[in-house]
């Protein structure tokens, strides 16, 4: 795994609350990440968004989707080895 590849290695998922007048509270590290950026972009649609710092590229947003998506993929794999039974402390 290359630098920039393990910087995105690690997953953390975020509960958010929306605020009465639909405001979301973006966590500190989101927000470092994001460099402090006042503004960000999204693309939503019925199940899922993405959020991204203005100006970042749609290819820098398509790479940093797919190690995303392979950490899904593994939780989907825990999930359903939880519920069968083959439950592992390592995965």
């Amino acid at each position: 795994m290359c630098k920039e590849e393990a910087k995105y290695s690690i997953m953390v998922k975020f509960r958010l609350s929306v605020g009465e007048r639909g405001q979301i509270c973006v966590p500190r590290a989101v927000r470092e990440e994001f460099n402090n950026t006042q503004e960000i972009e999204m693309i939503a649609n019925l199940r899922s968004a993405v959020i991204f710092p203005v100006g970042a590229s749609a290819k820098e947003v398509l790479r940093s989707l797919e190690v995303i998506k392979l950490d899904l993929e593994h939780r989907v794999e825990h999930e359903e080895n939880q519920k069968s039974g083959n439950i592992s402390n390592t995965s």
